[in-house]
């Protein structure tokens, strides 16, 4: 019949549009649900108070040691001496997250995030300069030697010669470059 048709169609039409228009309500100024940077959980946050979470997360780990490693030498350094997180751009991205895209497709994402989660990267830069500092300051004195070349050492004593063969020793350098 004609009318139940009509019925089923004005049903579905409600559904489609009214679903993800009342989800976009609900989820309006805050970080879509079930979205996490790392294991810290910011959906469902406004971007003040999510960026206020990651910016606390991150002053732990800024103390957190870097440990390079050039065969026996180590050197270690905490690691807000050398990486910088960006809370704003994190959270700015996070914001994005089951928004956008043609309506159908966004209701699948939207299903999906809220069924499994998602997971946005966070937004991180090296100093690559103090890097290189670091490591020149840390590791250059131990790893860098110049090459020697083999020797025939002669000793005189008691009347007698003594020779010994002093092995060649390998150059090494820092190739910074490389870090």
């Amino acid at each position: 019949p004609p009318r139940r048709r009509l019925w089923t169609a004005a049903v579905f039409g409600v559904l489609i549009a009214g679903v993800p228009a009342a989800d976009a309500l609900t989820t309006r100024g805050e970080i879509y649900p079930n979205v996490s940077v790392g294991t810290v959980m910011i959906g469902g946050m406004t971007e003040e108070v999510a960026r206020a979470a990651l910016e606390t997360r991150f002053e732990r780990l800024e103390g957190t040691p870097l440990t390079f490693v050039q065969g026996k030498v180590q050197a270690t350094v905490p690691a807000g001496k050398l990486v910088q997180f960006d809370a704003q751009e994190t959270v700015k991205r996070a914001l994005t997250v089951g928004r956008g895209g043609d309506p159908l497709r966004a209701v699948k994402e939207k299903v999906r995030i809220r069924l499994r989660g998602a997971k946005v990267e966070p937004v991180i830069s090296v100093d690559h300069g103090q890097m290189r500092i670091t490591v020149e300051e840390e590791l250059g004195p131990t790893l860098e030697r110049k090459p020697q070349d083999a020797q025939l050492v002669f000793a005189f004593g008691d009347g007698r010669a003594d020779v010994a063969v002093r092995p060649e020793r390998e150059g090494s350098e820092l190739n910074l470059d490389a870090v």
